[in-house]
């Protein structure tokens, strides 16, 4: 399983519009995006990708199953920071994921990573190597918005008569 994780700065007339731009920007604008909560699945692979590269495949309002961090400024000269902080324990691949955001770089770093720490710490994990991908921008008249995403799995609605199977990848 390959998670992709992109950053995306988007402008737009109001913060909603701005965080829309960004998802424009990422490539998963076009998908309901349903967020998750720390955990990456054993033997996952997380890469960069400058956009989503599924973002063509499935239908208008499928679910993207994904994590993020995002944070909209609204007043000229403030800075936009977000960001996620990821690892995965050797051997086994299964990891954590989390997401902050800031108005300084070296302010949302520091949180990122001890964050990532302290969930390896209460899960009593080893911890493996602290990636991080990190956006910033600055507010400069119209409403901005930093996203980093990691986008986990596509699924497409099923058949409403069935709940949908959460292991189902195929894309209809």
């Amino acid at each position: 399983m390959k998670l992709y994780v992109c950053n995306a700065i988007g402008r737009g007339a109001t913060a909603a519009a701005a965080f829309d731009a960004a998802t424009v920007e990422a490539g998963i604008a076009r998908f309901n995006i349903v967020r998750l909560h720390s955990s990456i699945p054993e033997g996952a692979e997380v890469q960069p990708a400058a956009r989503y590269p599924f973002e063509h495949q499935g239908r208008w309002g499928d679910r993207l199953y994904a994590s993020y961090a995002a944070t909209t400024a609204i007043r000229p000269g403030q800075q936009v920071w977000a960001g996620l902080a990821w690892s995965q324990q050797p051997g086994t691949g299964r990891g954590l994921i989390v997401g902050h955001h800031s108005d300084r770089r070296q302010s949302l770093l520091e949180n990122l990573h001890a964050a990532v720490e302290d969930l390896f710490a209460v899960r009593r994990l080893d911890l493996g190597t602290v990636h991080t991908s990190i956006v910033g921008a600055m507010c400069v008249g119209a409403p901005t918005c930093a996203l980093v995403v990691c986008c986990y799995q596509l699924v497409a609605w099923a058949d409403w008569s069935q709940p949908p199977d959460p292991r189902d990848d195929r894309l209809e």
